[in-house]
């Protein structure tokens, strides 16, 4: 099972951390295994945005064009769409998804992120693989 944790970050943090995002792994790698760190704490709430889980789950079922089974039990909502399963664990900045494999992950949920809104940044627990869901637009140079 794969687990991936996916934080919605500030758009200023987003552009100024695109071509960093060692440390914005290592800041939340850390965050994460000592929450009780005010400082963390606080750096935290200042990067991240509070994630409106009903209007990112309005925006996912539509990308799948209301073809998705959801089932919400607190703040764990099961997917699930043609023999593919996913869990999400909801927190109030940050969320937690139980899937097979990647390919699963991005069909039910980075596809409809992606176009939901760019400075997602995904970290792939248990391993180092972390960034941003989708690349940076290039700036036009006039």
């Amino acid at each position: 099972m794969q687990k991936y944790t996916i934080f919605w970050v500030e758009e200023e943090f987003c552009y100024h951390y695109y071509y960093k995002s060692e440390i914005l792994y290592r800041f939340f790698k850390e965050y994460m295994e000592q929450t009780s760190r005010r400082d963390l704490f606080s750096q935290f709430i200042y990067i991240t945005r509070v994630l409106p889980y009903s209007k990112l789950l309005n925006h996912v079922q539509m990308c799948h064009k209301n073809e998705l089974k959801l089932h919400m039990s607190g703040k764990k909502i099961n997917i699930q769409k043609d023999g593919q399963y996913m869990e999400l664990h909801l927190h109030k900045r940050y969320m937690t998804i139980y899937c097979q494999s990647v390919q699963v992950a991005d069909a039910l949920l980075f596809q409809p992120l992606k176009v939901f809104h760019p400075s997602f940044f995904i970290i792939e627990n248990g391993s180092f693989n972390a960034g941003w869901i989708t690349p940076m637009k290039k700036e036009v140079l006039l």
